[in-house]
């Protein structure tokens, strides 16, 4: 009521100061005073009304910035304004810092990493991400930068029930790849996560391995399994009553052949398995004469049966060389039985040792014999692959022999490669760096 008497008084005093009305002149003194006075305590209303909103958004500042509540006069006012300030400057120079710091630990990380918020948009990626995406990634959504993926579906499990783990694969150009994609919620304290840290990880070679490593199991069950069936049906065979000789012969022969074909198979498979366990590689003097003298003595019943002879050159530099014995007898050995297997009755098994300058060690295996055909001279260094037994005639090992040899030839620093016509014969050439002796 009183405000509004004041606003009334101030409105006819203006009305009169205007000249709108005419009082008398003692009661237009009067009017024009309470005016004066109306608006006068309308003004200093109004200034306690706004020192209060001041005083009490100065007193919030102060809560947020954790410095003293500010006192009731204006100097104490100012000073809480001061104090705060450059208590919220420090936090935000801080912040900045942080963040940088963030993005810089970000940018060094040589995997893919991207944050997202709910709505699989990307808000932060480092340069690993953008070249798995193929594209700038900042502001783009997930199924934007890799479609058909489950990755939206990991970013809803972490924001629902936490950290949460998937493989994905993304076909490109050079391939596909596997990658392992972890995702993180990300959440101030006591809030709901608002992004996801998404980090990529490639595990295609782990999962290539195990690939791998569940073939080389199915193949090696299927390929002992085969001459361990044989052997069961000859034994049942002569359990049948009364087989007459010529019969007991045929199948002891048989027995003979597969025993002799899973004892291939077994030593092959450990010396596989040693080349992969063994992680050392002992390189010392090694005279090629005795590997050789070694080779013909392991071979020379398998030479004979065939009519072959098996033949060595070694040039004088490389007499002696650098290496390890045991790996240099697998690769050659290996070689050697695949050649007396594959070459033609009565021809020559030529091994050549020679230097290729710089102190490389070249090693040829050269057989006169029914060669391999241009369309598997890619595959036969495969574990368990073999040339068609149908088209050879040669007898079955165990398909592992020249991997053993090409993974040998690893071990050494090496390579091995192949040249072959078909009908006409074949030459594995293996090259070792640094094993014969310079000059």
């Amino acid at each position: 009521m009183t405000r509004r008497l004041l606003i009334l008084l101030a409105i006819a005093a203006a009305l009169a100061g205007a000249g709108l009305f005419v009082w008398p002149r003692a009661a237009g003194a009067v009017l024009a005073t309470c005016g004066v006075v109306a608006v006068l305590v309308m003004m200093y209303e109004r200034s306690a009304g706004a020192a209060q909103v001041l005083g009490e958004e100065v007193s919030r500042l102060a809560e947020a910035a954790g410095v003293p509540p500010p006192g009731e006069s204006p100097a104490a006012l100012a000073a809480t304004i001061r104090l705060a300030g450059d208590r919220l400057l420090g936090e935000r120079s801080s912040l900045r810092d942080r963040a940088s710091a963030a993005t810089g630990a970000l940018t060094a990380i040589p995997d893919p990493v991207v944050v997202v918020d709910r709505n699989g948009r990307a808000q932060l990626a480092n340069a690993a991400l953008g070249t798995l995406a193929g594209v700038h990634p900042m502001g783009r959504t997930l199924d934007e930068l890799f479609p058909a993926s489950d990755l939206p579906r990991l970013v809803a499990e972490a924001l629902g029930v936490g950290a949460a783990t998937d493989q994905v694969t993304f076909r490109r150009a050079s391939g596909p790849r596997t990658w392992e994609v972890r995702g993180i919620p990300l959440r101030a304290e006591g809030a709901e996560p608002a992004m996801v840290l998404l980090a990529f990880r490639d595990v295609t070679e782990g999962a290539r391995a195990l690939q791998v490593r569940a073939d080389f199991v199915a193949n090696a069950s299927h390929e002992l399994r085969t001459p361990i069936t044989a052997i069961r049906m000859a034994l049942e065979t002569l359990d049948m009553a009364g087989p007459d000789e010529a019969t007991r012969a045929r199948v002891m022969a048989m027995v003979g052949t597969q025993v002799a074909r899973l004892e291939e198979l077994v030593r092959d498979l450990l010396d596989l398995s040693r080349l992969e366990s063994e992680a050392e590689v002992r390189h010392e003097p090694v005279a090629l004469e005795e590997v050789a003298g070694a080779l013909r003595a392991r071979f020379a019943r398998a030479i004979a049966e065939r009519r072959l002879t098996l033949e060595f050159a070694i040039a004088p530099a490389a007499a002696t060389v650098r290496s390890d014995r045991r790996l240099l007898e697998l690769i050659l050995g290996n070689l050697v039985e695949n050649s007396a297997k594959f070459a033609f009755e009565g021809t020559a098994v030529r091994v050549t040792a020679g230097g290729a300058g710089a102190g490389a060690l070249v090693l040829e295996v050269i057989d006169r014999g029914i060669g391999i055909p241009l369309d598997q001279q890619e595959r036969v260094f495969e574990r368990f692959y073999q040339v068609d037994t149908a088209r050879s005639g040669a007898r079955r090992g165990s398909g592992l022999g020249l991997a053993i040899a090409k993974h040998a030839a690893r071990r050494l620093g090496g390579s091995i490669r192949v040249q072959s016509v078909w009908q006409q014969g074949t030459t594995m050439t293996v090259e070792l760096p640094g094993a014969a002796p310079r000059g």
